[in-house]
């Protein structure tokens, strides 16, 4: 498959698709995942346990990213803390 055609593939009405991902102390990710299982779209979150902190990570569309930015917000992490990648970026 070309990489114009992955574009495509990875791309809807809501945007481009996004690999989001947050680093938590361990004591505060209970609260992280609580607000984003508050978002308006699904969401299945890989989690990595680590030190010191724990990464959470899962996709979204472009379009949803001040969704998740305010479920940050609310759960006290700011949005600085999140890191946006392209999914295409992963696959190339």
């Amino acid at each position: 498959m070309s990489v114009a055609a992955l574009d495509s593939v990875l791309s809807s009405s809501e945007g481009e698709l996004l690999l989001l991902s947050v680093e938590v102390p361990a004591r505060d990710l209970e609260d992280l995942l609580d607000s984003l299982a508050e978002l308006s779209f699904p969401i299945n979150p890989e989690i990595y346990h680590g030190q010191p902190g724990t990464r959470v990570q899962f996709p979204a569309f472009s379009a949803r990213l001040s969704e998740v930015a305010r479920a940050l917000g609310r759960c006290g992490i700011p949005a600085e803390r999140l890191r946006i990648r392209a999914v295409l970026s992963d696959m190339l």
